[in-house]
């Protein structure tokens, strides 16, 4: 089990531990029960719920008041500046409220390169949050621990659809469940055989020096962050928003 870690109102920063840092790169993810407050929680899940009904086809949730605060969190940007070093670059952040008749994701990683990553290449790393968390039967989150190590195509692990791989992981936990993934880490959703809707997102963030075909989508995003964060940005934010993935300013 990790450290506790949580975020609160103090907002300080909170660096990995070396057995975490580890632990992250020999197995491809780290975990955080409870990582959220209740308050957090519930500022989230109502606004997944508010995104849904304006915008029920976009998966996008920045920028947003609630969210764009992740930006500027010390404790939540202390896992990633952990794992990506002192500057890096923000990729993207999607989440939605999905309905109880969602019938799960199959098996894939969301690294996004030019090619396959390899150990020892620019990282990409997806932080996934449930605000009113996850189990077996809610639509649990399937990880397949050190999959991040093979250079596989992409669409490789899509083959295995929705079935047990041998030594996968099904992730449950309360609500404010932070999971930290390598972006390369392969890991599937489950179905959702409850009557309960099942919010959750994720923020991405990578380093510099490699291109990101899928991040030059979200130019417009970048941008409207900016404006929505205005008078709040320091230089480490308005680096991690820049538009050049391959070399720092």
């Amino acid at each position: 089990m990790n450290e506790q870690r949580k975020v609160d109102k103090k907002n300080e920063l909170k660096l990995l531990s070396l057995e975490e840092m580890q632990q992250f790169n020999d197995e491809g993810y780290l975990m955080f029960p409870e990582f959220f407050n209740e308050e957090w929680d519930q500022e989230m899940t109502q606004a997944l719920e508010e995104l849904q009904v304006i915008n029920p086809d976009s998966k996008a949730i920045v920028p947003h008041p609630t969210f764009n605060k992740l930006l500027l969190d010390k404790a939540f940007l202390g896992i990633v500046r952990s794992l990506l070093g002192e500057e890096f670059l923000f990729h993207h952040a999607n989440g939605r409220s999905l309905s109880p008749a969602d019938t799960g994701k199959v098996w894939h990683h969301d690294y996004d390169g030019v090619g396959n990553w390899k150990p020892g290449e620019p990282l990409m790393i997806h932080l996934l949050v449930y605000p009113e968390g996850v189990d077996a039967n809610k639509g649990a989150l399937a990880i397949l621990p050190k999959s991040h190590l093979r250079e596989v195509q992409r669409s490789e692990p899509n083959a295995h659809v929705l079935g047990s791989l041998e030594g996968e992981i099904e992730v449950s936990g309360k609500p404010g469940l932070l999971v930290v993934l390598n972006s390369a880490l392969w890991h599937s959703r489950r179905l959702n055989s409850t009557s309960v809707r099942r919010p959750y997102f994720n923020f991405s963030f990578c380093q510099f020096g490699s291109e990101r075909p899928e991040r030059k989508e979200y130019g417009h995003m970048l941008q409207a962050i900016k404006e929505a964060l205005n008078g709040q940005l320091d230089d480490s934010v308005s680096m991690m928003l820049q538009s050049d993935t391959l070399k720092r300013r």
